[in-house]
């Protein structure tokens, strides 16, 4: 069985209080790009998880999978082979979706009939940004992220230009140091780089800068970052901004697309 676990960006992300589980409180209007993570399963006796070209500890995908041995009885598993597309630790959410697409393709193989409900249940014990991945399609989240609401996207259809860092950042760490602002931002995690990179916190916002100055009709940060996006209506001004900014910061901007539910 093979399925592509998409990414997505963050269009706003508002973060408010700490939780006494530990999470934040948020509000964020989230929807898919067109990269994706190459994943395939099939049934197997004991659970084998491999990952081409990339080194992942405590791999989400492993603990997806002994939730849902755990809570249905199954005496198998599965084997699972990722290709990654998506860069770990950029905030496109790469573990979250596959989480999504494991919960998914272990419903399916080993036809254990879930509701909605059962996969929102495990969704919640995985990460904040799973629940979004099995709506897989534009939504506005709020509170740990587990309430998704579908709504509609202006931007479906406009090429995306991610420029990735060199740098791999842990959300945790992010959010740990964040302090709720007296001006919510659009995106309120950059605050977070301020206080702790300020070096990476001034590359964020030039290259945010130039993202506007290029024509993009939005440029942010997305998620816990450090991944920042231009969105553009023309891809031949996505294109010169790729030209322009892969000169200027050394490295390959990727452009793909804003994209509705496949």
């Amino acid at each position: 069985m093979k399925k592509k676990a998409y990414g997505k960006i963050n269009l706003s992300l508002r973060v408010y209080d700490k939780r006494e589980d530990g999470y934040h409180n948020i509000e964020s209007l989230i929807t898919l790009v067109d990269i994706y993570d190459e994943m395939k399963f099939k049934k197997a006796a004991e659970t084998k998880v491999f990952v081409k070209k990339a080194k992942i500890k405590n791999n989400i995908v492993n603990k997806t999978i002994e939730l849902i041995r755990e809570k249905y009885n199954l005496s198998e598993s599965v084997e699972v082979k990722i290709k990654k597309r998506i860069p770990i630790g950029a905030g496109l959410g790469g573990g979250s979706s596959n989480a999504a697409c494991t919960i998914n393709a272990m419903d399916e193989l080993y036809d254990l009939k879930m509701t909605s409900g059962e996969k929102r249940e495990l969704a919640t014990k995985l990460g904040m940004d799973v629940a979004f991945f099995l709506e897989n399609d534009t939504c506005l989240v709020s509170e740990r992220g587990e309430v998704t609401n579908p709504t509609i996207n202006p931007y479906i259809g406009y090429y995306c230009l991610l420029l990735f860092s060199d740098f791999s950042v842990s959300t945790r760490e992010i959010y740990e140091a964040y302090v709720v602002p007296a001006v919510h931002l659009e995106n309120d995690l950059e605050a977070s780089y301020e206080a702790t990179n300020t070096l990476l916190y001034r590359e964020i916002q030039n290259i945010k800068k130039d993202l506007v100055a290029l024509k993009a009709s939005k440029a942010l940060m997305s998620g816990s970052g450090p991944t920042v996006y231009g969105l553009f209506e023309k891809k031949k001004d996505a294109k010169k901004a790729r030209r322009l900014l892969k000169k200027k910061y050394h490295r390959t901007p990727l452009i793909t697309k804003i994209i509705k539910n496949n």
